[in-house]
């Protein structure tokens, strides 16, 4: 489900260009913050709590001043799950996500803070994760709905709608 964790403290405020990625990326700045430049020329500013979603083309990245970034890599369906965020919604784009998530992670972004270094910030990462994967329902419900509804003919059979509908990629599909 999680690709990779790390942390960063940047001090180099240049535009980066960036390959393609097929990762959704929950950071959590603990002093700065990110600007995206997507393909379209789109700009997107992020602190505190966000998501760099799943990028299709080249993209830039400007970190502020001594930007101090700690994140988690998912895959894009157990970021899905975990977070219930319209996929498609967030590709090729960044988001805040302060006011999207529960305020166990506003607490948890808060306690971060007070750790002594970032071995000991990514060790509570990887804890908290756990513990909020530990709550995911792994039902397979919303499959089981989505398959109901094209049978009986109240859903559409284009992909690109029931991805939209079901909150899944549609390379699940």
């Amino acid at each position: 489900m999680i690709s990779h964790g790390e942390s960063s403290n940047i001090s180099n405020n240049d535009f980066h260009t960036n390959h393609p990625q097929g990762t959704f990326d929950l950071m959590f700045a603990l002093s700065g913050g990110v600007k995206l430049e997507n393909c379209r020329t789109e700009k997107f500013q992020m602190k505190q709590i966000f998501v760099m979603a799943k990028q299709e083309e080249y993209f830039n990245l400007k970190f502020d001043n001594n930007a101090h970034i700690l994140g988690v890599v998912f895959y894009a369906e157990s970021f899905s799950k975990l977070f219930n965020l319209p996929l498609s919604e967030l590709s090729n784009s960044g988001r805040q996500l302060t006011d999207d998530l529960s305020s166990e992670y506003q607490d948890f972004y808060d306690r971060l803070h007070h750790y002594k270094n970032d071995q000991e910030r990514i060790f509570a990462l990887n804890q908290f994760i756990e513990k909020q994967l530990a709550q995911v329902d792994y039902s397979f419900d919303k499959m089981d709905l989505l398959i109901r509804s094209i049978r009986t003919g109240k859903a559409s059979e284009r992909i690109e709608d029931l991805a939209r509908a079901s909150n899944l990629s549609e390379r699940t599909l």
